[in-house]
């Protein structure tokens, strides 16, 4: 049976039409997913979001519905955060997300936050600053609020600055004035804009004792002498005689009587610092406690006494 015109036109109009939903793209649905609000602070808040398919980002924010702000970034990503800011303090906020013209909203119920009480905290500075050290630089380091900036000065300057990301902070080789008391200053200022300070004093020793004898004769008669030294800072000290222990102490004075014996002595001082210079001075003392003698021989000859001679 011979199929009429129309039934032919009718065919040929629903192959074109097959072909052409075949040939069509297929089309995905994009997803957003894993939304949430996260590092509120009492002025902003970070919004978050995943996608399936590189997309662009926009979020939408308010304190209601009806007045909604709007922040976004064109790049094409999958892990979607961006930052509201210059929010007002103990304040709920509705937002939505939107990547590629598609929005979320919560089904129209709107996804919240709601931002911290003011910060008025300040930031604690913990590090130590020794009283004194050895040479010239030092190394401070220490801990603060996170996310704080960190200034430090010396004597009044100030000579570098950092931004701590977990709390630390370090500031190495630090140079400092020698053989003097140096002003140390933390500054640590937090992201509310708290400021605490934290005050010492490093005194920069660069210098070794010195250690002055008393004058003494290099000769004696005696047994026994009185040793008496000064150091030019405190110390411990050693006293060595021919390579012996016999005293020890510290101070800034020395003042010990020696017990001697005939022949040379070298003795010899070791002074040590708060900071560990070392230094030292050798002497000698030689001893002669025995009495002088005479030893004579009379040749036989013609000489005489005669009389009362």
């Amino acid at each position: 049976m011979k199929a009429t015109q129309k039934e032919v036109t009718l065919r040929i109009f629903l192959l074109i039409v097959l072909a052409l939903f075949v040939n069509l793209p297929m089309v995905n649905a994009l997803e957003l997913a894993a939304i949430q609000a996260q590092n509120i602070t009492d002025t902003s808040a970070v919004i978050t979001w995943e996608t399936d398919e590189s997309a662009n980002s926009f979020v939408h924010y308010g304190q209601n519905a009806e007045n909604l702000q709007r922040v976004g970034d064109a790049a094409p990503v999958l892990q979607h955060s961006l930052t509201v800011e210059n929010l007002l303090p103990q304040t709920t906020y509705q937002y939505s997300v939107e990547s590629n013209s598609l929005t979320d909203d919560n089904n129209g119920q709107y996804y919240s936050f709601e931002t911290l009480a003011p910060d008025t905290t300040l930031p604690t500075i913990e590090a130590e600053l020794p009283a004194i050290i050895k040479g010239d630089t030092a190394d401070i380091s220490g801990s603060t609020e996170a996310n704080s900036q960190v200034s430090l000065l010396v004597q009044g300057i100030a000579i570098a600055s950092t931004r701590t990301q977990d709390g630390t902070f370090s500031f190495p080789a630090v140079q400092l004035n020698a053989n003097q008391n140096n002003s140390i200053k933390i500054e640590a200022v937090d992201s509310a804009g708290n400021r605490e300070t934290l005050e010492g004093f490093i005194f920069a020793d660069t210098q070794k004792p010195v250690i002055t004898l008393t004058t003494f004769p290099n000769l004696t008669t005696e047994s026994s002498f009185e040793l008496k030294a000064t150091i030019s800072e405190e110390s411990n000290f050693e006293i060595f005689q021919n390579n012996k222990s016999v005293k020890t102490g510290e101070g800034k004075t020395i003042q010990e009587t020696l017990r001697l014996e005939g022949g040379k002595s070298i003795i010899v001082i070791t002074a040590r610092d708060a900071v560990g210079w070392e230094t030292s001075t050798e002497t000698e003392i030689n001893t002669d406690t025995r009495p002088p003698t005479v030893t004579a021989k009379i040749e036989n000859g013609n000489e005489y006494y005669q009389g009362r001679a």
